[in-house]
């Protein structure tokens, strides 16, 4: 079906081999939350059987049914118990409390095309932060630690009179390659690995969930001298 991932330090990822897998703290869950290697703290926040997953193979959906006395949320929302939701890519389950989360849901068949091999055993690939003619962005989630990276995608221009060439020429991009591995200072971000494909360029960078500063500006606008002088104590050290 895919893969549970986790979003809490401590809390192992789930593989959803089978076709119904039901977790919580239970010995007899498909996945027991109360095992040696689980943090205690993670433990205490499930219940006996938090929920279960399953998916119909005839319709081909993915449904997640709430177990639970204190509630699982998905994407927020409450489901119930005894209720179910369908269970869609990049939904966010959460249990006790709507901003207790606790995995992400990974589809396997939407997803495991997109990284090169180097990148997927180290990165799982989220939602897509921006899409545009030289390639694309999506969040990730370093597998280890849980952080969050932005992966971009860039694709390399086949013809040198293509459209596309003027964006995506080689020489184009590895001089951004060369100006991010140059850049070290806390207000840029860092790139933090980078592999290259025959077709594609992936560069794994700090991922800033705050957004453009220019729309920041804008959303702000007019802004107190206050505020532009913080703006400009951060912004001139980097010039």
């Amino acid at each position: 079906m895919g893969r549970l991932v986790a979003c809490l330090l401590g809390l192992d990822s789930v593989d959803l081999y089978q076709t119904t897998v039901t977790v919580g703290r239970s010995a007899d869950c498909d996945f027991s939350i109360n095992n040696g290697k689980m943090d205690s703290k993670v433990k205490a926040i499930f219940s006996k059987q938090q929920f279960v997953i399953y998916r119909d193979c005839e319709k081909g959906v993915t449904f997640i049914k709430d177990l639970s006395t204190y509630g699982t949320y998905l994407n927020g929302v409450c489901i119930g118990k005894n209720n179910q939701n369908v269970l869609q890519r990049d939904d966010v389950i959460a249990v006790g409390k709507q901003d207790r989360k606790v995995f992400i849901y990974r589809c396997y068949s939407q997803e495991i095309s997109y990284l090169p091999e180097e990148l997927r055993g180290k990165y799982e690939p989220s939602v897509m932060l921006g899409k545009g003619a030289a390639g694309e962005v999506r969040l990730a989630f370093e597998k280890r630690t849980c952080e969050m990276f932005a992966i971009k995608k860039i694709l390399k221009a086949r013809s040198s009179t293509s459209q596309m060439c003027k964006l995506n020429h080689p020489l184009k991009i590895q001089s951004e390659i060369n100006i991010l591995q140059s850049l070290s200072h806390p207000f840029i971000i860092k790139m933090r690995d980078i592999i290259e494909t025959p077709e594609e360029v992936f560069i794994v960078l700090d991922y800033m969930k705050g957004g453009e500063l220019k729309n920041r500006i804008q959303s702000r606008s007019p802004m107190t001298e206050s505020n532009v002088k913080f703006l400009f104590h951060q912004n001139c050290p980097c010039s």
